[in-house]
């Protein structure tokens, strides 16, 4: 079981909270010192509200999108990719989990990233790709890094970022 909390559970925690920032406000003498006061509620109570949605990516996003990143960082250029939903010839659907480095690797071979400017066409092109490492970001999703000459382990890789390493344990 999925240890992410569901849409409905973070807006009702974020609700809580803003009902608590409200009534931990104590009555304000002015105005000036009440409107000071309920800003300060307000810009706690979005900085709250964009934590958690930060926090927690979707069960999509977890197991069907990646981000792969053009260096061995997190403030580095990067790409989103994702698998599609296909349906088969009895009119079963699914979607295929994203495995970050080869879908990453997918991403450098079409020059999508890693390249100063996107081939005209993609789906022709052919260029190297660097060695990756996968990566889980503190929000469960994957995401996909050249290694950039590194000899860690994948482990100690992701960790110097910060980071898990991909596959998350189960």
């Amino acid at each position: 079981m999925s240890d992410l909390l569901s849409d409905e559970e973070v807006i009702r925690r974020v609700r809580a909270i803003r009902s608590d920032l409200a009534a931990a406000i104590p009555r304000a003498r002015t105005r000036r010192r009440r409107k000071i006061a309920i800003a300060a509620a307000i810009g706690a109570a979005v900085a709250l509200t964009g934590a958690a949605l930060v926090v927690h990516a979707t069960s999509e996003q977890v197991h069907y999108e990646v981000t792969c990143y053009e260096h061995a960082s997190l403030d580095s250029h990067y790409t989103q990719a994702g698998s599609a939903p296909w349906v088969d010839d009895n009119g079963v659907s699914g979607r295929a989990e994203v495995d970050p480095v080869a879908t990453c690797g997918d991403m450098w071979r079409m020059g999508v990233i890693g390249q100063a400017a996107r081939p005209e066409d993609p789906n022709n092109a052919n260029f190297d790709v660097p060695a990756l490492v996968g990566c889980t970001l503190p929000n469960g999703a994957s995401a996909g890094f050249p290694r950039e000459g590194s000899t860690a382990t994948d482990h100690d890789f992701c960790n110097k970022l910060g980071l898990a390493p991909w596959p998350p344990p189960t």
